[in-house]
């Protein structure tokens, strides 16, 4: 599908503006964004639910803290609710996302049977627009995915469990890198242009994935996203040259690419983000030299009894 789109802008380049963008962008077309837009926001139960498996991973040093709490019985993985409030805050939110997704992925099923019926009406309505089609697309091809998608959460809630019960390893879900993709691609999509966009845009767009990835460097990418680091640099760096050379459209694709790889890189370096360092316990001395009833820290006489009205000094000779 890309690549026929990609060949069509080929075609109509001595003719008219016409330019790759993501099919994750709406294409302006109520008929299309609208059905399109309600299976995106059908589908945010088990987009919790994803997102929710991957903050837990990352807080896997912790997982002894779930043991009694996170358990599979029957084939099914259930949460204690009553000892929720003992576990450090990120487990706790992240079983809580992961609660709320669950409690609502049998009003997400129930819905999808109208939602398909509403997406097969708009591909009609697209006729041979490939824009529209590969929107259209896009969605449908995430409903056929759900029961798939829900799979791969099971099985990465079981390897938890395994985690907090008998300190299995746990390896990185491979989940965790399409729910990296899926947010990298719609960001880029609400950054990108109605058409071909200006040279001064799409450098901008450059320069805000560069920021991106010098903040992944500094939350340790180079120790935990070495490749994604390396890719993105190297995408962006193409990018600035393509745009030297005129090559607008290869210039857009390698943009496009820098800015998925850069937010990849930056979830995945955030595991090595170095920890904020505990403030120091300041004491302070309550000693009282003098036995005044004033701390010395606050008496002006430390060495000599006094009054608090003269801020622990005697009071003064008045012959």
């Amino acid at each position: 599908m890309v690549r026929a789109l990609r060949l069509g802008c080929a075609a109509l380049l001595l003719s008219t503006a016409c330019s790759t963008v993501s099919a994750v962008r709406p294409v302006g077309d109520p008929k299309i964004d609208e059905p399109v837009a309600r299976a995106f926001a059908a589908m945010a139960p088990l987009e919790a639910m994803e997102e929710a498996t991957c903050a837990l991973h990352d807080l896997a040093d912790q997982a002894s803290a779930l043991r009694g709490v996170v358990k599979v019985k029957d084939n099914r993985f259930s949460v204690t609710d009553n000892k929720l409030d003992g576990l450090p805050p990120g487990l706790r939110g992240g079983l809580e996302k992961l609660g709320r997704g669950m409690n609502n992925i049998a009003a997400m099923k129930a819905s999808l049977s109208e939602i398909n019926t509403a997406l097969e009406g708009a591909r009609g309505a697209a006729g041979q627009q490939a824009q529209k089609v590969a929107h259209i697309t896009l969605a449908s091809d995430d409903i056929a995915a759900i029961d798939k998608r829900l799979q791969a959460v099971g099985d990465e809630l079981r390897r938890l469990v395994a985690l907090a019960d008998r300190s299995s390893y746990w390896d990185r879900p491979q989940l965790c890198k399409e729910v990296e993709t899926r947010r990298a691609n719609r960001l880029i999509a609400t950054s990108e242009s109605t058409g071909g966009g200006g040279t001064a845009r799409l450098l901008a767009r450059i320069k805000a994935y560069e920021e991106i990835l010098e903040q992944a460097r500094s939350s340790g990418a180079e120790r935990c996203a070495p490749k994604s680091l390396a890719e993105a640099e190297a995408h962006a760096e193409f990018a600035r040259l393509e745009v030297r050379l005129g090559h607008w459209f290869k210039a857009q694709e390698a943009t496009q690419r820098a800015g998925t790889l850069a937010v990849r890189t930056r979830e995945e370096a955030r595991p090595c983000a170095p920890k904020p360092k505990r403030p120091k316990k300041v004491i302070v001395s309550q000693k009282d030299s003098d036995n005044d009833g004033i701390i010395d820290i606050e008496d002006a006489c430390p060495e000599i009894a006094g009054l608090p009205k003269h801020k622990g000094c005697p009071p003064p000779d008045r012959d």
